[in-house]
């Protein structure tokens, strides 16, 4: 009998899709107050994000699904981050809240103008979200772990600036493009 074997291709989705079945854990993890499975999950759910892109690069594996679902399953994690964040530890969250809204308006801007203008998730992993990805990331994981929240409340209005870059691009690029470098890739375009 012939074995069929998976693609080493479709690990980068995968890991793409771990985070769309992470983010509800992280929900249920809060709700249960295990704020240590919570960071356990969160910080999996940054390891899945650091490492899908760069193994689809790899792999030459990239496709518009699979940076579909890596968009999906980011904002899957930014969606139920705050809420489990939240139900932690409401104290230091409350006093967070202008951060917090700013940070999600400047995330969720993008997302809705590209889903306006284009009829689906904007997909451009620009250098400047990876790079705040990676910042944004492991400010959260030393807010969770030390209740100290200067650089979470640092990186907000870079994510502010790096909203601008890609509203600016939504407003350029005619079509539906993934994998946008940067607006200077996109103008170039």
């Amino acid at each position: 009998m012939e074995t069929k074997h998976v693609s080493v291709r479709v690990v980068p989705n995968l890991l793409s899709l771990s985070r769309l079945v992470m983010a509800p854990l992280m929900l249920v993890a809060a709700a249960m107050g295990a704020p240590r499975a919570f960071t356990a999950l969160y910080a999996a759910s940054l390891l899945s994000d650091a490492t899908d892109g760069f193994m689809a690069r790899r792999l030459h594996a990239e496709t518009p699904l699979g940076a579909t679902l890596d968009s999906r399953g980011d904002l899957a994690v930014a969606l139920c981050l705050p809420i489990g964040a939240f139900l932690l530890w409401p104290e230091m969250m409350r006093d967070l809240i202008p951060y917090i809204v700013a940070a999600l308006a400047a995330y969720l801007a993008p997302v809705v103008a590209g889903t306006f203008r284009y009829g689906r998730l904007p997909c451009f992993h620009t250098w400047g979200a990876k790079t705040l990805a990676i910042l944004v990331g492991l400010a959260l994981l030393v807010m969770f772990v030390t209740q100290n929240s200067l650089w979470f409340r640092l990186c907000v209005p870079l994510v502010v600036l790096e909203s601008l870059e890609e509203l600016i691009m939504i407003a350029i690029l005619p079509k539906w493009t993934p994998n946008v470098r940067s607006l200077w890739h996109a103008i170039r375009r």
